[in-house]
């Protein structure tokens, strides 16, 4: 029979190894104890605490195995003794104990899942027999132990900004371990989608420099890094923004040995070539080509971000519900009303983004082709029939969003031919007003680019 005693609070200890290292807000259970005592004991073992001087060992109080947020909650509500069960336990079956009482609960963050999963691999146990005890399934017990290659006090941090288990999953699209890390710091703001496309983006564009160099390199010479300028002219550029894996790059028909140089910079290779070998230009000619080459880098740079941050958005309501939809009905409503309405007086005729639409309708492949239109047409309206709110937003949202949307404008410049403008977009304020609504979190690059404050705008474009 197992006896129940009363143990003083000041006797009783946390387990160092006790999965649980949060223990929450203790209010609430501080003020039940107030009210009605400890309803459920706690399980402790002997302390033994071994002497410094004599090496031996005595008795010195209580080690927690089960209960330590009852504890807690108990000393905050002013009690001085507790309920308690004293058992007779090895050290592997304390953990384990702790292991299994402390895993199926919901506020257990999922650093301690992790932690507390290694440990029970630790004393021994297989996955199976985790998943068996803890009342998981093997994967989610890999999935929780995968986590521990995470920087301890990075994943602890994300951890307590409410990160899911989701976002971990999402840094498996990210080869290198540290931006993996880089984008582990984002998790649990509202940066995080930004920086994990702009972390993914960057090892494209490693693997798109490696490609270009090995285009090049056999008809132009590298420029070492330190390079001031001067001794060579340059031509054009080749990065993430303005060139893909699948293009090929032309060898010059006057390609030879001390003509065409490259250098490699961070996001692009820049093409060179050497003072006294161009053909003769005139110096306005030669300024004109320069004054070019910036304006379209700086187009082209825009026009990458434009598609980063549509993905953004596209992620996000493509994954939005029927249920938040409806939550938030007024305000599709109004979008909808609005994105008509300009529709009308701007005499647009058709969507601006049928992909997307498609998409956020669910349309069957089969039924976006050409020649389907009038099965297409029947397939919406029966949805409409069922799902009108979802089938309005898809049709308001398709007929404003796409890859171009962006903050910026393209003017005539003598010199120049075009050039980029930063300007408000009405349009664009509409969607990303009806975005926040239903949740979306822009980032600190989407706000930048809205007010006109990113540095893309200011690239130099000037001689």
């Amino acid at each position: 029979m197992v006896e129940l005693v009363y143990l003083p609070v000041n006797q009783l200890y946390p387990h160092p190894d006790n999965p649980r290292k949060e223990l929450g807000d203790l209010s609430e259970l501080a003020a039940s104890i107030r009210a009605n005592g400890v309803l459920q004991n706690l399980t402790v073992v002997p302390r033994m605490v071994t002497g410094e001087i004599t090496g031996k060992s005595w008795q010195d109080g209580y080690t927690v195995i089960i209960g330590h947020r009852r504890l807690a909650a108990a000393k905050e509500a002013g009690l001085k003794e507790v309920p308690c069960v004293i058992a007779d336990m090895t050290l592997r079956e304390q953990a384990r104990t702790m292991l299994v009482e402390n895993m199926q609960r919901s506020d257990l963050t999922l650093y301690e899942q992790a932690c507390g999963f290694q440990m029970m691999l630790d004393l021994g146990d297989t996955i199976d027999e985790v998943a068996h005890k803890s009342g998981f399934s093997e994967t989610t017990v890999r999935r929780r132990v995968k986590l521990l290659q995470f920087n301890a006090e990075k994943f602890r941090a994300s951890c307590a900004r409410g990160a899911t288990l989701s976002d971990y999953l999402e840094l498996d699209k990210i080869k290198e371990p540290a931006l993996r890390e880089k984008v582990l710091d984002s998790i649990g703001t509202n940066n995080f989608r930004q920086v994990l496309a702009a972390a993914i983006g960057e090892e494209k564009c490693r693997e798109l420099l490696k490609f270009v160099i090995a285009e090049i390199s056999p008809w132009a010479e590298e420029i070492p890094s330190g390079y001031q300028g001067g001794e060579y002219l340059y031509l054009r550029n080749y990065g993430r923004w303005n060139w893909t894996l699948d293009e090929h790059i032309e060898r010059p028909d006057d390609a030879a040995p001390g003509v065409y140089y490259y250098y490699i910079g961070k996001e692009q290779i820049d093409l060179f070539r050497k003072h006294g070998t161009e053909p003769e230009k005139s110096a306005d000619d030669a300024r004109k080509e320069r004054l070019n080459a910036a304006a379209n880098h700086q187009i082209a740079v825009l026009g990458y971000l434009d598609r980063q941050m549509y993905e953004l958005r596209c992620e996000f309501v493509l994954n939005l519900s029927d249920s938040e939809l409806e939550r938030n009905r007024e305000a599709v409503e109004a979008f909808a009303a609005s994105t008509l309405s300009h529709a009308y007086c701007d005499g647009y005729r058709r969507l601006q983004n049928d992909g997307l639409m498609n998409d956020l309708v669910d349309l069957p492949a089969e039924l976006a082709c050409f020649d389907k239109r009038e099965e297409r047409k029947e397939w919406i309206d029966e949805l409409a029939q069922t799902k009108p709110l979802r089938v309005l937003f898809a049709a308001a949202y398709a007929a404003v969003d796409d890859d171009d949307c962006g903050y910026h404008a393209r003017v005539w410049d003598a010199d120049t031919g075009t050039r980029a403008k930063y300007t408000r977009n009405p349009a664009l304020d509409r969607i990303y007003a009806l975005l926040e609504r239903l949740g979306y979190e822009m980032s600190d690059e989407e706000l930048e680019l809205q007010d006109g404050t990113h540095h893309v705008y200011t690239l130099e474009v000037d001689e």
